[in-house]
């Protein structure tokens, strides 16, 4: 999947893909007035949902599949817990009705009709069993299926046909497999250090195996190339041939002493990188004068070999001694619209952090502070103190008092005005419609000064 042009330009996953198209199909058969029964290979995770599909627990949630019945096969003469009651669970418990779906043999209908009692006495949501003659042609014993499946109709009891067998299928070793634990117990996959090496580790479960493990392989994708890099007893590998950003899918099968196969393990996706991506802050890089509470855009570009996925900024109002969030993880769109504070100050900055897709990251400052000034109408009564930049006009409105402290400093900005307004629509301009107290003193003069944008 994920190979042809139109999907990849949907920047999509596998499985994203594969829930769109379920959806698209239930909800035309809604239109209908039908229902949808479809296979569970695809998403089922015991079957080929993780070797082919990627399917995860969460493109199994609420809302994101269309609730089609899913038919769970399996064809073993003996119960399977991982094909059989490991499916039906994992799909019961998302919200998803299932179907038993055996064939040929007699042990193999009476198995699933188990395995389908049982689920149902605590989910409840396996709809029955079907009789799948998927060969053309049957042996004798191969058509025995067929009626055991009948006297499933009308009872969960061991049928009478079984008792005709020349073998007793419940003494047969019971192919139980063995499964991995999910992530991060079961199976680890990650650089080491600076080199490009992936170490793999994983650890078998066979606590449910009548059998102990006698061997494991481990299976590595490339695009659409798919190795065994190894066959081993040994619970982790070094994986040296793998080459800087590319990406690389693991998975793990396990193998016991009667030759019984697990299912696949959980996938684990590696990019090997040694190199960290580069940020450059392209606005506001200094010099800037900003009317405060005003909308203003920040910029930056990046450079990576694997891509940088997110952007974090920052703000800071004291030359960076201290910093304040403006947004976590933001996309990569070179751009971000900001609502700056209500705030002024001479002495501000921003910073960017980006990371890529295996999480290094680095970061970029303004290099020269610019300014968050104050601007606009004062509809209430105010007080200054301290350093006080105006970026633009001013307009103490009538019936309010704007008071100025002793020893307060109002810096305008040279040759500008931000509101565009005033009597001079080029330079700050201080409009008192209301009241000014100013309450300088010898010792704490108030001054008026400019400052260079």
């Amino acid at each position: 999947m994920n190979s042809d042009s139109r999907c990849i330009k949907r920047h999509l996953s596998d499985a994203q893909l594969l829930a769109g198209e379920i959806d698209s199909v239930y909800d035309y058969a809604g239109s209908l007035g039908k229902g949808v029964d479809m296979w569970a290979d695809m998403l089922n995770p015991y079957h080929n949902g993780l070797r082919y599909y990627n399917t995860d627990s969460t493109l199994l949630a609420a809302d994101v599949i269309e609730p089609a019945t899913q038919y769970v096969w399996y064809y073993g003469r003996t119960r399977d817990f991982v094909h059989q009651d490991s499916s039906l669970a994992y799909l019961g418990s998302r919200g998803l009705n299932t179907v038993g779906a055996g064939a040929y043999y007699p042990e193999c209908c009476f198995n699933w009709a188990q395995a389908i009692k049982d689920e149902n006495s605590t989910l409840g949501k396996c709809l029955g069993f079907v009789y799948t003659p998927w060969a053309p042609t049957f042996d004798d014993e191969r058509w025995l299926g067929l009626p055991t499946a009948g006297e499933f109709n009308w009872s969960w009891d061991r049928p009478s046909l079984l008792d005709s067998l020349p073998y007793d299928p419940f003494t047969l070793h019971q192919n139980l497999g063995d499964i991995f634990s999910p992530i991060p117990g079961g199976f680890l996959a990650y650089p080491v250090g600076d080199s490009l090496a992936v170490e793999l580790n994983w650890q078998g479960v066979s606590a449910s195996d009548l059998d102990p493990v006698e061997s494991y392989s481990l299976y590595r994708r490339k695009g659409d190339e798919v190795l065994c890099l190894t066959s081993t007893n040994q619970t982790h590998f070094t994986d040296a041939a793998v080459e800087e950003g590319e990406e690389y899918t693991y998975w793990v099968t396990s193998k016991d002493t009667l030759g019984n196969l697990s299912p696949y393990s959980q996938m684990i996706t590696v990019i090997p990188d040694t190199t960290s991506p580069r940020v450059f802050l392209l606005s506001p890089n200094g010099g800037e004068n900003w009317a405060r509470g005003s909308q203003v855009t920040i910029t930056w570009r990046t450079e990576d070999n694997v891509g940088v996925t997110s952007i974090d900024l920052e703000y800071s109002l004291d030359n960076g001694e201290q910093w304040y969030p403006i947004v976590q993880g933001t996309e990569n769109d070179s751009a971000y619209t900001w609502q700056l504070p209500d705030t002024f100050s001479t002495s501000c900055k921003v910073r960017i952090k980006g990371k890529d897709r295996v999480g290094k990251s680095s970061f970029d400052v303004s290099d020269s502070s610019f300014t968050i000034s104050f601007c606009g109408h004062i509809a209430r009564n105010t007080t200054w103190s301290d350093l006080v930049p105006i970026g633009g006009d001013l307009w103490v409105e009538s019936g309010k008092t704007l008071t100025i402290q002793p020893g307060a400093q109002l810096v305008f900005a040279a040759h500008t005005d931000v509101e565009v307004a005033g009597v001079d629509t080029t330079r700050c301009e201080l409009i008192v419609e209301g009241s000014l107290s100013v309450q300088g003193t010898k010792s704490q003069p108030v001054s008026f000064s400019s400052f260079s944008s």
